[in-house]
């Protein structure tokens, strides 16, 4: 629904106009390319068992 009448948005104070329009003008800049992460797991870390992780998580917790 916009507003009908161009003059009442003339009439706002410019810093509103200028916040309105910087936030349109970083919408519509691309995205800059994100460095590519390497997701691999650490070398050297074997999998934890089952047992492995209960334990773990106990000791996180505060039981163990």
């Amino acid at each position: 629904m916009g507003e009908i009448d161009p003059r009442k948005i003339m009439d706002l104070p410019a810093d509103i106009l200028m916040h309105w329009q910087a936030f349109i003008n970083i919408q519509n800049e691309p995205l800059p390319d994100a460095p590519e992460r390497d997701t691999s797991p650490p070398v050297g870390n074997k999998p934890m068992t089952e047992e492995e992780l209960f334990e773990a998580n106990v000791r996180i917790i505060g039981y163990g």
